[in-house]
């Protein structure tokens, strides 16, 4: 039999603010610009009890106890500003517009395993129960370039002209390390699952 036994106690926290301006240079030239700032984090230590016996009576093949420290991150950014340039013809309009929204969420946790015990034919599997380091992040940028003309056409129509940029960029990155033991050696990067990548659409 399998048994499993997890407390995992928590801490969150969350913030924002955003901000909006304009300045008109003129009654035929206005710029607008905002932004908006949103930030929220998570803690936790999942604690675990963990054995495998033997039924009917009960004795352990293996025992474990293991903590996971979690530390979620995560921040976004919202942003934009405008030119509007108007003229004399009434309901003519120029937009020149610039849109960027970011967002940065990571993850950090680091498992160590602790009063480790087991008879002789599982030895080896808790051996390779190695206390690590991973350290994740997947961030996204989008860039958004837009250009919009509206005037009025022949007497009861508008023609509306426009055009839309949008460039992606994902940079997903996760590394994981095996920690010192305390005994003045240093922390083990493992490269081979580990991964940094930087993708790019537009």
């Amino acid at each position: 039999g399998v048994s499993s036994d997890m407390v995992t106690p928590s801490s969150n926290r969350w913030s924002s603010g955003n901000m909006e301006m304009s300045y008109e240079i003129d009654t035929l030239h206005l710029i607008t610009a905002s932004i908006s700032l949103s930030k929220q984090g998570a803690d936790c230590d999942q604690r675990s009890a963990d054995r495998s016996f033997v039924l009917p009576s009960g004795n352990n093949l293996y025992a474990y106890n293991s903590i996971k420290s979690l530390k979620n991150r995560s921040s976004y950014v919202e942003g934009g500003i405008d030119y509007q340039r108007t003229f004399r013809t009434k309901d003519r309009m120029l937009t020149l517009s610039y849109r960027i929204e970011d967002g940065v969420p990571d993850e950090d946790a680091l498992t160590r395993y602790y009063d480790r015990e087991a008879d002789d034919d599982w030895t080896d599997f808790l051996d390779n129960l190695r206390n690590q380091y991973v350290s994740g992040e997947d961030r996204t940028t989008e860039h958004i370039f837009q250009i919009d003309y509206v005037t009025p056409f022949a007497k009861y129509h508008t023609l509306e002209i426009g055009g839309k940029y949008m460039l992606r960029i994902n940079s997903p990155v996760y590394d994981k390390y095996y920690p010192a033991d305390g005994d003045g050696t240093e922390d083990v990067y493992d490269p081979d699952n580990s991964s940094h990548y930087r993708h790019r659409y537009g």
